[in-house]
């Protein structure tokens, strides 16, 4: 039972240290996002938007990390760069090849596709979606060949999908494997409710510890049976 004492210690320490990888995760990384080097590919976190351009890039937009991730037709990550705003926002290709990123209610920036910003305005009033997306949201677009780019909102696994006229369907954007932990805001709310826990289980093995601990004549009840 006197070992209950160090091992609560060590898991209030663990319960702290979750508690503060969850906040960090879940704040601290769209604020340190915007100052990762481009060449750095961030997980898929909360991932909304998707277009594809003329030579078959994808173009994928994290809502959380607020940026811009750029990938081969194969799949293979190129460049990112972060997005001002603090609203969410989708993403299409222009006949130019520019990327046009939609921050609802606040601007609308033109980039090329290298990441360069050509242009930022005012979000029109007026702005109506594109035609071809009507029934469709901004989490799916079609290229010059036909074939459907999709986002799957996966718990665990969030990727882009692409279906061929034949109709099979292959994963073209996947996150980082490794990045999974900081890939908010699901294990962010994780980190907080496993430290939670924790704090309580440490907390009681706290208590248990010092009960164990507390002689016998000085615990309250013994010590009222003793006067009697």
């Amino acid at each position: 039972m006197l070992q209950q004492k160090p091992t609560g210690r060590r898991v209030l320490i663990a319960a702290w240290v979750s508690i503060g990888f969850g906040i960090i995760t879940s704040a601290g990384m769209f604020f340190i996002s915007q100052w990762i080097p481009s060449s750095i590919p961030l997980p898929l976190g909360q991932l909304e938007s998707v277009a594809v351009d003329s030579r078959g890039r994808v173009y994928c937009a994290s809502a959380f990390y607020h940026r811009i991730q750029v990938y081969s037709p194969d799949g293979e990550y190129l460049r990112g760069w972060p997005v001002s705003g603090v609203r969410n926002y989708d993403i299409r290709v222009n006949q130019e090849d520019e990327l046009e990123v939609l921050v609802y209610g606040e601007t609308v920036y033109r980039y090329s596709s290298e990441g360069e910003l050509l242009e930022a305005r005012t979000f029109p009033r007026d702005f109506e979606p594109d035609p071809d997306k009507a029934n469709r949201s901004y989490a799916q677009c079609v290229d010059a060949d036909g074939r459907v780019y999709s986002v799957r909102l996966g718990l665990i696994y969030p990727h882009v999908t692409r279906r061929d006229k034949d109709g099979s369907v292959t994963t073209v954007v996947a996150p980082p494997r490794l990045g999974w932990f900081i890939m908010g805001p699901l294990p962010a709310f994780a980190y907080c409710f496993i430290g939670a826990a924790l704090y309580w289980i440490g907390k009681g093995l706290l208590r248990r510890g010092s009960d164990a601990a507390q002689p016998d004549a000085d615990k309250p009840g013994i010590r009222a049976a003793s006067r009697r």
